[in-house]
């Protein structure tokens, strides 16, 4: 047992190999915040675009997390 006496603490889950996957694997497929949005501080080319400094982007983690570009599952 990780934990044989007193409160589970975020230290502990840390030495709970297969728990911390699982946390992980829910936090990639289910995030808290969908959506970050950020502005370029200075004009950007980003995939063939120019991106002016100032722009509003939004990037879509959700998205991302579920691309069989970056994951196999």
């Amino acid at each position: 047992a990780v934990v044989s006496s007193g409160p589970l603490t975020a230290g502990a889950v840390r030495d709970m190999e297969y728990t911390e996957r699982v946390l992980n694997e829910s936090m990639r497929l289910y995030p808290p915040v969908y959506t970050l949005f950020r502005e370029p501080k200075l004009d950007v080319k980003l995939g063939g675009y120019r991106v002016p400094e100032g722009s509003a982007l939004m990037v879509s983690q959700w998205v991302i997390h579920r691309s069989d570009r970056w994951y196999d599952d």
